[in-house]
């Protein structure tokens, strides 16, 4: 009976035995003990896009901020994303994060005429890949329609609507009001005289060619553009308000008695400008930009004053309040063009004009920050930096392509979410740290974009400009050996920082489109590097990265948590790198 018994078993074994021979896994990693998803793309990350839509106060006239974190800013959170908005200029950017990131934090920014930031934050939970929020709310308009001063007792009457674009064909306009709506168009198709007319411009005043004002009052509240010169009479008088843009691609004849107004963040350019009557005055407020490419000739007793005397109404942390930008000045006069040493004067042929020595400079971007408007080419001097806001280590195989040992320290570098890109000189900068280097052969990383690597730079030279390996960048001399990995007869260094700048970048940083790789035994290596047998040669993880020590597998160190990351094709245990883990080293 028992040998029966036993007979039976035997013959279940066998069966069991030749069951299992007979199936096969083409995706079964020996070395990792899974199976891996055919389309498993071993990232630790996610993409997602935000949509933002901000509460313009200011109905378009100026520009906001929009700034989205994975990270508190008030606990040193960096923004990965960060970037122009208003309501005719939606938010909508594509970040990438960690996979395992529940929540952003997302900012409306506006920055004040002083460039005193005013910030709204909430708090988002991620759910999907698409993020919409809006930060519209029942706040009072203060970039409303307001009731004009002027007489309104005009013969004729001229409306554009929120809206309407119109287009005249008229050379001139006598006796009229025009108003129009913040939103409405108003184009001349060709130069035009204004004479005895109101002009209330609260939307798009356009004229192609000449504009002359005669007996006129304009009050601009928005947009102006003359493609040709601009010509306002003794009696007419030219106001610019709040935020508002005025663009004269000729000349600009003033020969206006009456002060010439510039509110806060106005911004008026003009190739050439003349100031042909004695004494007149230019007042410019908090932020006003008055831009002259070319010539400012300027009368007798002509003076370019500071309308403020409040020391919190100048540009924060600066002594100036308003910016003047001159190609060259000249008198027509005997005496000298007078400027408030409280506006900020840039000026490389400034004649005999009465300037402050400590406000005349060659380049104002570097002293002052004016915040951006619809017109004034984003403000100068603002710099809206984005940032990886996370911290990755890369850790890479460097036997491509045959095998590795999965022990992933071939080559170990971090690098730190304080990385960034500067819109406003088109900069990456990338800073890290070269952890530890666990091969006997040559390695050198380089870092650069995905679009364009042959802008690629070594993390490392020596004093010729050349590139660096491993062994050499951590200071080991003679024969290369392994650093940092707990190998034996290997050597331990300190980990070596870098920061690499890359010029002339038009996309925004993200871990994405970040381009580290290694070059060995002239074979390109990065993490999407796979052999003929699907074998990786690099991981990208967040954070600092317990990395194995020499000849442990990654797998064995991270257990369970890992190989169920891998199977469920990342959709399980995506901070599998978090958790315990045996014959690691820690940075």
């Amino acid at each position: 009976m028992k040998r029966g018994i036993i007979g039976l078993f035997l013959v279940l074994f066998a069966l069991s035995a030749c069951q299992k021979k007979d199936i096969y896994d083409p995706n079964y990693n020996p070395d990792l003990g899974v199976s891996v998803p055919d389309d498993f793309d071993w990232s630790t990350t996610k993409s997602l896009t935000v949509n933002v839509e901000v509460n313009d106060e200011y109905n378009g006239k100026r520009l906001y901020f929009v700034r989205v974190y994975i990270k508190n800013p008030k606990d040193g959170g960096l923004p990965l994303a960060n970037e122009k908005a208003n309501m005719d200029l939606p938010f909508s950017e594509k970040i990438v994060i960690p996979s395992s990131v529940d929540k952003l934090y997302i900012e409306q920014c506006f920055i004040n005429a002083n460039a005193v930031e005013t910030v709204v934050m909430k708090e988002i939970a991620i759910k999907g890949e698409v993020i919409d929020y809006s930060f519209k709310a029942s706040a009072k308009n203060i970039g409303s329609s307001r009731i004009s001063s002027r007489d309104k007792d005009k013969n004729n009457k001229l409306e554009i609507k929120k809206g309407e674009e119109r287009t005249i064909n008229d050379t001139s306009l006598d006796n009229y009001e025009v108003e129009i709506e913040k939103g409405g168009t108003l184009r001349f198709a060709g130069g035009v005289e204004l004479k005895n007319c109101n002009v209330d411009n609260d939307g798009t005043l356009i004229v192609n060619g000449d504009l002359t004002l005669k007996k006129t009052d304009l009050e601009n509240d928005n947009s102006v553009h003359v493609t040709g010169n601009l010509n306002v009479d003794n009696v007419s008088e030219f106001k610019m308000d709040d935020s508002s843009c005025t663009i004269v691609e000729g000349t600009a004849t003033l020969k206006s008695d009456k002060d010439i107004e510039m509110e806060e963040l106005a911004y008026f350019s003009c190739s050439n400008l003349e100031l042909l009557t004695k004494g007149v005055t230019v007042t410019m407020e908090t932020s006003a930009w008055l831009r002259v490419t070319g010539q400012l000739m300027a009368s007798d007793d002509c003076k370019i004053e500071y309308d403020e005397e409040d020391d919190d109404d100048y540009i924060s942390g600066t002594k100036w309040g308003a910016l003047l930008q001159i190609g060259e000045i000249k008198n027509q006069g005997n005496s000298n063009l007078k400027v408030d040493k409280e506006i900020l004067v840039e000026c490389k042929s400034p004649g005999k004009a009465d300037i402050d020595q400590g406000s005349l400079v060659d380049d104002a971007s570097k002293y002052i920050t004016i915040p951006g408007t619809n017109c004034n080419d984003s403000g100068i001097g603002v710099d809206n930096p984005s940032y990886l806001g996370s911290d990755y280590t890369f850790a890479m195989e460097d036997q491509y392509p045959n095998k590795g040992d999965y022990d992933m320290n071939d080559i170990v570098v971090f690098i730190s979410g304080e990385s960034s890109y500067s819109s406003l000189k088109n900069r990456v900068t990338i800073k890290g740290k070269l952890i530890a280097g666990g091969a006997n052969l040559s390695i050198i990383p380089y870092v650069g974009m995905k679009n364009a690597r042959q802008g690629s730079k070594p993390l490392f030279t020596n004093e010729a400009g050349s590139a660096m390996d491993v062994y050499h960048a951590f200071g080991g001399e003679g024969g290369i050996c392994p650093v940092n990995t707990n190998a034996e007869g290997g050597k331990s260094f300190s980990a070596v920082p870098f920061i690499v700048e890359l010029n002339n970048v038009t996309e925004k940083l993200n871990i994405g489109n970040l381009d580290f790789y290694i070059r060995v035994n002239n074979h390109e290596i990065d993490c999407t590097t796979k052999n003929e047998n699907n074998d990786i040669f690099g991981i990208v993880v967040p954070g600092k990265f317990k990395y194995p020590k020499e000849r442990y597998n990654v797998s064995k160190c991270y257990g369970e948590p890992f190989r169920k990351w891998i199977e469920s094709n990342g959709q399980d245990s995506a901070n599998w790198y978090e958790g315990s883990a045996q014959d690691v080293i820690s940075f």
